[in-house]
């Protein structure tokens, strides 16, 4: 399992929306994920994203958005939907852990050969907040350890390696 972070410094909410969207199949109930947004259609989700994001203080530099992927490999013990189902539940997870009181949208996608994975865009700010809500590395590492940790206890079938809480030498190993 893969989970991957880029920080944005514009309010590029349409674009990341419009290209997480086009590259989602949106074949199963598994593949679109939202957290504290109401909105329904894509122009009222941006809309409500960018309101948020008005509430920010302007900061030189400032992070307006996170584009954050977590990425697990298929599994040769289940079918897609099988995984899609339990990506979505991992999702859901790192999402309360990550992010609990940020507004978060994304979208599976499946088209690749040897991986599942979710683009997800979580706004700096917690709801209606003036301040960007900051994870120190350490924080932020650290729920990626209990992600990966909770992948591994709750769904061995998904055959995913340690990699987030590999110790040195089982790095050195790979």
């Amino acid at each position: 399992m893969i989970i991957k972070s880029m920080s944005r410094k514009s309010r590029s909410f349409s674009q990341l929306y419009h290209y997480m969207k086009k590259g989602s199949s949106q074949s199963s109930q598994y593949d679109f994920f939202s957290q504290n947004i109401y909105a329904r259609k894509d122009k009222d989700i941006i809309a409500e994203c960018s309101a948020n994001a008005q509430r920010l203080k302007a900061r030189r530099n400032g992070n307006y958005l996170f584009h954050e992927i977590i990425s697990i490999t298929k599994s040769s013990q289940l079918t897609l939907e099988q995984e899609k189902q339990r990506l979505f539940d991992i999702v859901q997870r790192y999402a309360q852990m990550r992010c609990k009181h940020n507004l978060v949208t994304g979208y599976m996608h499946d088209e690749k050969s040897n991986n599942v994975h979710f683009h997800l865009m979580i706004s700096s700010n917690e709801i209606d907040s003036p301040t960007n809500q900051r994870l120190t590395k350490y924080e932020f590492d650290r729920v990626k350890k209990a992600t990966e940790q909770y992948v591994i206890e709750t769904y061995p079938e998904l055959e995913q390696d340690i990699l987030i809480n590999a110790t040195r030498e089982q790095k050195r190993q790979k």
